[in-house]
């Protein structure tokens, strides 16, 4: 009887290692923290693409602070010796779940960002960390105006007229 035992708890050990050996296959599948993005920043000259530069970055926690956001802008400010500023930030981010895949329900994961600000990325698929981006959109200078601009003067109680 005691032999029995023994090889049944062998078996049940077996048992659980081939699962975990199945299971280990579909771990590409599960949600896990983000880690990098790709950061593409796309240069505009004339409404036209001139050139887009992507970058490789890491991040901790699932956020690229503040600062990051604008060390990224700063630094490719200038492509072929010429300034360009800062016009849009967009972020691609993934959350889709296996449920979802399965069930074809597809959501929209582009979110344009109304100001430079910390971006939050959400878990995403371990197969599809690659897809995770944000896009920094940088123009050229169209019109160098030469316009006078009026700065504000505050006087102490007297009026144009009687100054």
């Amino acid at each position: 009887m005691l032999v029995k035992n023994i090889t049944m708890n062998e078996t049940d050990i077996e048992w659980f290692q081939k699962q975990a050996a199945i299971e280990k296959t579909y771990d590409i599948f599960y949600k896990t923290q983000v880690n990098y993005v790709w950061v593409s920043v796309i240069y505009v000259k004339h409404n036209e693409v001139v050139s887009i530069k992507r970058i490789k970055h890491p991040i901790q926690n699932n956020k690229m602070t503040h600062n990051e956001v604008l060390s990224l802008i700063s630094a490719n400010r200038f492509f072929n010796k010429n300034k360009y500023i800062f016009n849009d930030l967009a972020v691609y981010n993934t959350t889709i779940s296996p449920q979802d895949i399965i069930s074809d329900q597809c959501m929209d994961y582009f979110t344009v960002l109304e100001q430079i600000q910390e971006v939050l990325f959400l878990d995403t698929i371990d197969y599809l960390q690659d897809e995770n981006e944000m896009f920094i959109v940088l123009s050229y200078p169209e019109n160098r105006s030469t316009t006078k601009h009026n700065k504000l003067r505050i006087y102490s109680r007297k009026t144009i007229r009687n100054r």
